[in-house]
């Protein structure tokens, strides 16, 4: 009986050893398994993020108040003011002034013209601005170049029915490339 009991014992170690054995292949088979399909996710990810370029920040934004006309053209020739806005990317809207709709004396601002273009082209963008009557109003251009960076311009122009046409040297590329000028 002891030595039924003392082959019963082996067997039972020898089957504990082996399933312990298995056990551990296959874990490390399955932790590889695992390992190869995370490899194979960041390779399929890294590839997929190569297919795309790279972020492109840029924007322009040019502002005014809305006393004032104003007419942006791209250096493609296409033109956007308050009646269209053929620039491809681009919108031009009347802006309303921070309000307080319960009490309007307590608003902030005048309503503004604002010109956005995403993605600008290189060139220069000729802004043309009119008035009625004689005005001092301050001209906010905003200039953001693809990979960060910007050109901000904020500066009082007068301005009356003859009109004041301005040359935004733009390059979306490096912020400190652009540039203002009178016409």
């Amino acid at each position: 009986m002891k030595k039924r009991k003392n082959i019963t014992s082996k067997i039972s170690l020898i089957i504990t050893i082996l399933l312990t054995l298995f056990l551990i292949v296959s874990g490390y088979n399955k932790a590889q398994k695992n390992l190869l399909v995370e490899t194979k996710i960041e390779e399929k990810t890294k590839k997929k993020n190569t297919d795309y370029p790279t972020a492109n920040l840029s924007y322009l934004t040019v502002q005014i108040n809305e006393r004032v006309n104003m007419t942006v053209t791209a250096p493609d020739g296409k033109v956007s003011n308050k009646e269209s806005s053929d620039i491809e990317y681009s919108h031009f809207t009347r802006e309303l002034p921070l309000g307080n709709y319960l009490y309007p004396e307590k608003s902030s601002g005048n309503p503004y013209w604002e010109f956005d273009k995403k993605y600008p082209h290189k060139g220069v963008y000729t802004i043309f601005l009119q008035s009625n009557e004689p005005v001092s109003e301050k001209l906010y251009i905003f200039s953001i170049a693809k990979r960060g960076g910007s050109f901000i311009e904020k500066k009082f122009y007068d301005i009356d029915s003859k009109g004041i046409t301005l040359l935004l040297h733009n390059d979306p590329d490096d912020s400190k490339n652009t540039y203002i000028t009178v016409k």
